[in-house]
């Protein structure tokens, strides 16, 4: 009797704490799912500026120029040190930089969108933080 008396007023608890936090749940729960639609569009975004670049890198021709790198610099019989391995990572280097910029501006892109839809479809604005400047260590 008394483990049916403990039940019943636990399940009496349950409720009341339900019946209080209720429109907080619900609340909390379309939050979750505005905040998940709005990563599955930034997922997407990312995935296609991914993907982006691999075209971008295989129009411009890198695919061979990095080929030509490893032969030159990389293989057991190559000098890394040699004037052919220097010109062979510049040639890469400067091969990939467009598509590597390209790339990291449409990153850019998908974190900016990811703020907007968090802000305008969810009401959650993002913290902000500090930018970081290229090439210099963040200070804290």
């Amino acid at each position: 009797m008394k483990v049916q008396i403990v039940r019943w007023m636990a399940a009496i608890g349950l409720a009341a704490v339900a019946m209080t936090t209720g429109p907080a749940v619900a609340q909390d729960q379309a939050d979750r799912e505005c905040v998940g639609l709005c990563r599955e569009a930034t997922h997407d975004c990312r995935f296609d500026a991914r993907e982006a670049g691999r075209a971008c890198l295989e129009e411009a021709g890198c695919d061979t120029l990095r080929d030509d790198y490893r032969v030159a610099c990389l293989s057991e019989e190559s000098d890394r040190d040699s004037e052919a391995c220097a010109e062979a990572r510049t040639a890469l280097r400067e091969c990939i930089a467009p598509c590597r910029d390209a790339r990291r501006d449409a990153a850019g892109t998908c974190r900016e969108e990811m703020v907007t839809c968090l802000a305008d479809e969810c009401g959650i604005e993002a913290p902000s933080r500090p930018r970081r400047h290229r090439g210099r260590p963040h200070r804290r």
